[in-house]
């Protein structure tokens, strides 16, 4: 399955010369061609983008620095994600309301997903 994360990397190899342009636009259409079906949900959308940039650069619409700084932005928007999601997971989760003996000062370091079914059936 093709994720989001291997998109990242082909923009990061381009972003940082490993690769030329006409490379980068081969080796996408390759995991372009089947993406609807071989894609999670987010690599689907970021294909997308990634597409619709490089249609613009092929029709002069965009500039190659243009061009760069979109991707780039797709690397961005993933960094700035993860800092927030690192940001939530260093605050402790609640107990359960149906854990016995809760009170305000307890928490666990649980996954709030496993703690989701509790909290729906209670």
């Amino acid at each position: 399955m093709v994720s989001a994360k291997i998109l990242r990397e082909l923009i990061s190899e381009y972003l940082k010369a490993s690769i030329e342009l006409p490379q980068f636009s081969a080796r996408f259409a390759v995991i372009f061609y089947d993406i609807e079906k071989t894609g999670d949900a987010e690599a689907i959308q970021i294909s997308y983008r990634i597409e619709t940039q490089l249609a613009k650069q092929s029709e002069g619409v965009i500039s190659a620095q243009v061009l760069r700084s979109s991707l780039a932005s797709l690397i961005e928007a993933e960094t700035s994600q993860q800092a927030q999601i690192t940001s939530i997971e260093q605050y402790p989760t609640p107990l359960s309301p149906t854990a016995s003996n809760n009170s305000e000062a307890e928490y666990c370091q649980c996954d709030p997903i496993q703690v989701l079914p509790e909290l729906i059936t209670a």
